[in-house]
């Protein structure tokens, strides 16, 4: 999220695009994933944090979800023969990995990091990263006395295979203002905030498109999830058996919280096809790609 490094990488756009870009995406109802490059050309170590750390301070971005790529060198690039030129200069391993460590330790509990290093072939990189780094981070992480309270590094699912002992869950909330909106972060936790269920709630004054120039107050789902474990074909898993039934306790929250403390009339959920006899047997009918149900405040 700076322009001179999006001029100097051409990437074509500018802040003010991903800003509007995410502002629009939201207010359709649509979770946002980044993909965020430390080490770009122009970009030191300091300012990669410094612009990571704007991501969240800054309410026009806020992602949802995050894919951290450090900057790789591939054979036959400009990059490259920037490298070659003394133009440019990859961050050395150990500083890249204590790099993203401080990154991950920063990032909210609504935001999930899906992956860490992109899949090019290692014959094809002359500079950067060339293997995965996530379980290097998680050890220096551990060494700096920090920890990652991203989503996915409090799943469920994630933690059983790490040999995570589960607790009793219960509903936590996490308000935030982003895009324009208020935003509700719904999660099941348990005292280690071990993640079961999460719910996005969004509040904004302005309709859902292809809903005209209604007044009010207008909320959506952007997402609602349930984790459980894998399991091979056949087994059971006992604890998720336990927590069917946490999503539609989140969604009802949610309807609570959009009725009785804002005023909304309706909610509105961007479902995929699957999804939507599931909304449907909550009371949900589809109108204009969106499942809708009237709200109310008692």
């Amino acid at each position: 999220i700076d322009d001179e490094v999006y001029t100097l990488t051409r990437r074509g756009h500018s802040i003010n695009d991903v800003v509007s870009a995410t502002r629009n995406l939201k207010m359709t109802g649509i979770k946002v994933h980044y993909h965020w490059m430390p080490n770009l050309p122009g970009v030191t170590r300091e300012k990669d944090l410094e612009l990571f750390s704007q991501l969240f301070n800054d309410e026009r971005f806020r992602p949802d979800g995050l894919k951290i790529y450090p900057t790789m060198v591939v054979a036959g690039t400009e990059l490259e023969r920037w490298k070659e030129q003394g133009l440019y200069k990859p961050y050395e391993e150990e500083e890249l990995i204590e790099l993203i460590a401080d990154l991950k330790s920063i990032v909210p509990g609504y935001t999930r990091i899906s992956r860490v290093l992109r899949d090019i072939p290692s014959v094809y990189i002359t500079g950067g990263p060339k293997d995965s780094l996530r379980e290097r981070v998680q050890k220096k992480l551990i060494e700096k006395g920090k920890s990652c309270h991203c989503i996915r590094c409090r799943e469920y699912g994630h933690r059983i295979k790490q040999g995570w002992k589960s607790g009793e869950a219960s509903v936590k909330r996490l308000d935030y203002k982003a895009s324009g909106g208020q935003e509700i972060f719904l999660s099941f936790e348990d005292e280690q905030q071990t993640l079961f269920g999460l719910l996005r709630l969004r509040l904004q004054n302005i309709p859902p498109p292809a809903f005209g120039e209604r007044k009010g107050v207008f909320a959506l789902v952007r997402e609602l999830h349930v984790y459980g474990a894998e399991v091979a074909l056949g087994e059971r898993d006992e604890i998720s058996a336990q927590h069917k039934g946490l999503g539609k306790t989140l969604l009802m929250e949610a309807e609570r919280i959009a009725a009785s403390e804002f005023g909304a009339r309706d909610m509105y959920i961007l479902s995929g096809v699957g999804a939507r006899p599931y909304y449907r047997a909550l009371g949900y009918s589809f109108n204009h790609n969106y499942m809708c149900k009237a709200l109310s405040a008692e």
